[in-house]
């Protein structure tokens, strides 16, 4: 009997353990996708945004600029040098 009621006790706990660790696991992956949807352009460069293979957008203006997480991928092209 005992160790029922220390079982029912310890439930609550658990539960906000639980509740914590999945808060935690949540914040980190918002914080990952936040930190991969953001990208510098520098001057004298363009960004050519590449969704599935075909080109969505060129980006000429510098500063910082938002791209979709994970599904669109950037190429920097040096557009002042003269080769």
């Amino acid at each position: 009997m005992d160790i029922d009621l220390e079982l029912e006790s310890i439930k609550p706990v658990f539960k906000k353990l639980k509740i914590g660790i999945i808060s935690i696991l949540t914040i980190v992956i918002l914080l990952f996708l936040l930190a991969c949807s953001l990208y510098k352009v520098q001057t004298g460069m363009n960004a050519v945004i590449v969704r599935f293979g075909e080109v969505k957008e060129i980006v000429d203006t510098p500063g910082i600029h938002f791209k979709l997480p994970l599904i669109d991928k950037i190429q920097m092209v040096d557009v002042e040098s003269i080769y």
